[in-house]
């Protein structure tokens, strides 16, 4: 699935950056009524994982060599 995020200097969609412990489960979907766009992120603060969401398969990846510092501002 192909996602547009972007076009210049327009914003098509708002992933979203969520955190949480890694025992935390990663919500599928929806996350208090706003919808889980594809590249949403999800950062575990205990382990300094961090996943990309898959919204055709609704899955999150684990994003190797991530760097925690990209997503948290």
């Amino acid at each position: 699935m192909v996602t547009l995020i972007s076009y210049g200097d327009d914003q098509n969609t708002m992933p979203l950056v969520l955190v949480g412990l890694s025992t935390d489960l990663k919500p599928i979907s929806y996350y208090q009524n706003l919808f889980i766009m594809n590249d949403s992120v999800f950062i575990e603060i205990d382990t300094h994982i961090i996943y990309k969401y898959d919204l055709e398969h609704k899955i999150w990846y684990v994003i190797e060599g991530g760097d925690i510092n990209d997503y948290i501002t």
